[in-house]
């Protein structure tokens, strides 16, 4: 319905102004603890728009009853895209490049992707997880490919660039490690 179209664009509003503006966090699951925090406290306990006698938190608990229950099986929100592989042992997802078998370039791959992990498919197969990039412009690749290559030039360097900046931080040495690739 239209007239609650400036409702909801009013209550987008309200998130940007009262939870994100100056916010930081380390990772998505910091985010995520932070904005639980703050929709059971702040955002809870300012007063309901339809009735001034009520905070959010009270309206909620109010109509709770009324809502129907979760299904028994969660909603799939992984990510899933087709894509094709370059020229390089890469595939381009979400602006960011993750390394696959150099035996899959130029085919096609499926990207699954969710907050932990980005898989990458072949006919069925995993044929690559990585952990997500959440900088654009990024290049993953596990440490074990960096180690085991002959030819070290293929791959993008790890460590400090030109930019001057280090692997982003929450980076697990020990499974991938990431770099600001310029294109």
């Amino acid at each position: 319905m239209t007239y609650q179209k400036g409702r909801v664009e009013r209550s987008i509003l309200y998130i940007r102004r009262a939870f994100f503006m100056a916010r930081r966090f380390r990772d998505v699951e910091d985010l995520n603890r932070q904005a639980q925090q703050w929709c059971d406290g702040p955002a809870c306990q300012r007063r309901w728009v339809e009735d001034d006698r009520l905070t959010v938190g009270e309206a909620f608990e109010k109509e709770r009853a009324l809502l129907l229950p979760l299904p028994q099986t969660p909603f799939p929100t992984d990510e899933r895209r087709e894509l094709s592989v370059g020229k390089t042992p890469y595939v381009r997802f979400d602006h960011n490049d993750y390394s696959l078998p150099h035996e899959l370039v130029r085919q096609t791959v499926v990207v699954v992707a969710s907050l932990q992990t980005v898989r990458i498919m072949h006919r069925g197969a995993v044929v690559a997880e990585h952990a997500p990039a959440w900088w654009d412009r990024v290049a993953v690749t596990p440490v074990a490919a960096l180690v085991s290559s002959a030819d070290p030039a293929s791959h993008p360097p790890v460590g400090p660039t030109s930019l001057g900046r280090t692997d982003p931080p929450g980076t697990d040495p020990g499974q991938a490690q990431a770099t600001w690739a310029p294109r």
